[in-house]
């Protein structure tokens, strides 16, 4: 196991580098100062946007209750991968500059200071990584790379001629954020919050898309395939662990000289939206994603659980219960597993950890303390319960763990797995969902067949303009593409063969 949390200072230059080492092409989006037109000003659509964002009787004239206005049951078709819809983000000229501006601030080097783009590749899997050294990173997370959160911008959104007007936008990610934006493309990670505004322009009050609040968009960086969010998630939900909704979107961007193309995206539900009411049948328990010094559940400190839920209440109670259950004496095991039991969901975080292990994803707990969520679930006696975030770098050899699927080599650094495996209950059972894990969803058969299906759908968005046109910024080609979907069912193969070896030691 790697050294605990390494720092933003011996980060940022590895993963510049892994954006180098991945390079696929060269980017042909505009910087903010620029932004070059990829095609023709529609004054008609232009025209139709505006008014439909002028205020009549309080709302935008554009505005529908059914598709602006907030309501229990989302239009699921917006998170779905059996199509590559549409949208265009229309910001002024000025707002995208300052973000640009903001963005060289907060990471600290200049929009396209160096490395290429990184979605036709990943991380190295020869076992290094980054010394523990340097400084912290911004808002006492060390593993912040940013010197803070990008600020929201006004954007206006428009889909199948309807437009939703004055959406929060802004960047969003850490380590993808970076190599894109070192990389000069412009397609970088975004996040839309639709009623961001609202205080400032009461017409947006309570402003849904199709009844979503916010979505997280992915651009791919990193993943050749721009497939590992929908597989890896896709895997969870069909073993019984609760992961974000996810679906392609190409989205263009109009800063005044019409629109020009950003790329394919996969656009993810927050999870503070409808998946804990969808998922658990209650969404006012106390949501968190740890980040920070305590983030690996060493120790407790409110600024390393942040609140997505019931923010303005200062309870942090149910957490502080599971820390100070997950590492008290073990002496007496049955005692220690019916005192983390009674605040902690473990069976279920044993189920993902098995299924995370068969896919292989280090970008999380036990690799990086980041990436996850916990539920403090009313339903189940505001027991916490595991929900796993982010996951373009999974299906993937292991990069900053050594790859043993039974852990043994994990130390007490990662008290989550080390004293669960250290348990010979815990660790019986966990062998045993490692097993289950390895058929379904993750046999290669299926997991190959499913690629197929996707590569079907976006091969089409992706090139069909001509090599690289369509998805100008982060994938050179359908041939390199092709290549790193047969990577990833390869990987599947070989890690199914590792599994099965370890089990039988």
């Amino acid at each position: 196991m790697l050294p605990l949390r390494p720092r933003r200072a011996a980060l940022l230059p590895l993963l510049l580098s892994l954006g180098c080492a991945s390079s696929t092409k060269s980017s042909g989006g505009a910087s903010a100062d620029s932004a070059d037109a990829s095609g023709a000003d529609d004054s008609g659509a232009t025209a139709a946007r505006a008014a439909a964002c002028v205020v009549e009787g309080g709302r935008p004239a554009g505005w529908a209750d059914e598709t602006h206005g907030k309501r229990a049951d989302p239009d699921l078709s917006v998170l779905q991968t059996d199509q590559v819809r549409s949208m265009t983000l229309t910001v002024a000229a000025a707002d995208w500059a300052a973000a640009f501006t903001e963005l060289e601030a907060l990471i600290g080097t200049e929009f396209g200071a160096g490395g290429g783009p990184g979605g036709g590749g990943g991380p190295p899997d020869d076992g290094g990584g980054p010394p523990d050294d340097g400084g912290g990173g911004g808002g006492g997370d060390p593993l912040s790379l940013l010197d803070g959160e990008p600020s929201y911008i006004p954007a206006d959104v428009t889909v199948d001629g309807a437009t939703w007007c004055g959406v929060g936008l802004r960047a969003k990610g850490n380590a993808t954020l970076v190599q894109t934006w070192a990389a000069g493309v412009e397609k970088l990670p975004l996040r839309l919050n639709f009623d961001k505004f609202e205080s400032e322009r009461p017409e947006l009050d309570d402003q849904r898309f199709f009844g979503w609040e916010e979505l997280a968009l992915a651009n791919g960086q990193g993943d050749g395939t721009l497939m590992r969010e929908v597989l890896m998630d896709e895997l969870l939900v069909s073993e019984g662990v609760p992961a974000a909704r996810r679906g392609y979107w190409s989205l263009s961007l109009d800063t005044g000289e019409g629109p020009r193309l950003l790329g394919v995206y996969v656009a993810l539900e927050d999870p503070a939206d409808h998946l804990l009411e969808d998922t658990f049948g209650d969404d006012s328990g106390n949501l968190y994603k740890p980040e920070g010094d305590c983030s690996d559940f060493t120790c407790f400190d409110e600024a390393s659980f942040e609140k997505k839920t019931n923010e303005e209440e200062a309870d942090y109670s149910d957490v502080q219960a599971f820390v100070a259950a997950l590492n008290a004496d073990r002496t007496d095991a049955e005692a220690w597993r019916a005192g983390l039991e009674a605040v902690f969901a473990v069976d279920a975080f044993l189920r993902w950890f098995a299924v995370n292990t068969v896919a292989e994803n280090w970008d999380t707990y036990g690799g990086l303390a980041h990436n996850y969520y916990l539920y403090a679930n009313p339903s189940d006696g505001g027991r916490l319960t595991w929900i796993p975030w982010d996951h373009n770098l999974a299906l993937a050899a292991s990069f900053m763990t050594s790859g043993d699927p039974l852990h043994a080599d994990v130390g007490e650094e990662w008290p989550l797995i080390h004293h669960l495996l250290a348990d010979p209950v815990y660790a019986a059972r966990y062998r045993a969902l490692l097993a289950e894990a390895l058929d379904g969803q993750a046999a290669p058969a299926q997991m190959a067949a499913r690629a197929a299906t996707l590569k079907a759908l976006l091969q089409p968005a992706l090139f069909a303009g001509g090599e690289g046109e369509n998805d100008p910024t982060l994938f050179s080609s359908a041939v390199a593409h092709d290549a790193a979907i047969d990577a990833l069912v390869d990987h599947m193969t070989s890690r199914r063969a590792e599994v099965e070896a370890a089990l039988a030691r």
